[in-house]
């Protein structure tokens, strides 16, 4: 059991997008269409970033169970899509049509979210099909870097998170400018993060896979 529980860990820890940049991807899905704080949407946001954050859970339960599976059933798009729809049908007769379809574009960019990252960290292949095909999906290059062990002396860890961050943030903080500052303020704002985004880009696309 001790076997599986390390073989688990390093799959947990070192194939894979962090759960920071998850979560990152959900507060960033939140507030691009959603940019008022309260009570409510304070709840709400919290559920998209466990959206984005639930196909990991897998990790958790085997981990917790002493067992091992090879196929990662929870990052499919069926699997992805079953919350999102829950939510989906939830909110369809508490909200006005508006919000309505807000809710569904928030919760599917959410669920899909984690797919894409974990994609572009490209080191496990994910069987995006299951269960209808066990084919599994892998891209042939990967830019974002793996989550790293969870360990407060590994240095690899804290510069995993630092790259991570350096890629998503920018183009995050990009996407959610888009309509908030002048034409003119635009061109330059979006020089000043590719500067920044640029060098993370190569680094992360330069690490060992």
């Amino acid at each position: 059991m001790n076997a599986v529980r390390r073989n688990l860990y390093e799959v947990i820890t070192k194939k894979m997008s962090s759960f920071i940049g998850h979560s990152v991807t959900g507060v960033a899905i939140f507030l691009y269409l959603d940019r008022k704080i309260s009570e409510r949407n304070i709840m709400w946001l919290a559920w998209l970033i466990f959206l984005a954050i639930f196909p990991d859970t897998e990790y958790v339960l085997l981990w917790l169970a002493g067992k091992e599976s090879e196929i990662r059933f929870t990052h499919s798009l069926i699997f992805c899509s079953l919350l999102p729809i829950a939510t989906i049908l939830y909110c369809r007769l508490r909200l006005c049509e508006r919000e309505y379809k807000t809710v569904g574009i928030q919760v599917f960019v959410a669920g899909y979210s984690h797919l894409l990252l974990d994609m572009l960290v490209g080191v496990s292949p994910l069987p995006l099909l299951w269960p209808l095909n066990d084919t599994l999906f892998k891209l042939p290059f990967g830019i974002l870097p793996s989550a790293g062990r969870i360990d407060l002396m590994n240095i690899y860890f804290y510069r995993n998170l630092f790259i991570e961050s350096g890629i998503l943030l920018p183009v995050y903080s990009l996407i959610l400018m888009k309509n908030s500052v002048r034409y003119s303020e635009k061109r330059l704002l979006t020089l000043l993060h590719g500067c920044i985004l640029m060098p993370f880009l190569i680094w992360g696309i330069s690490l060992q896979r």
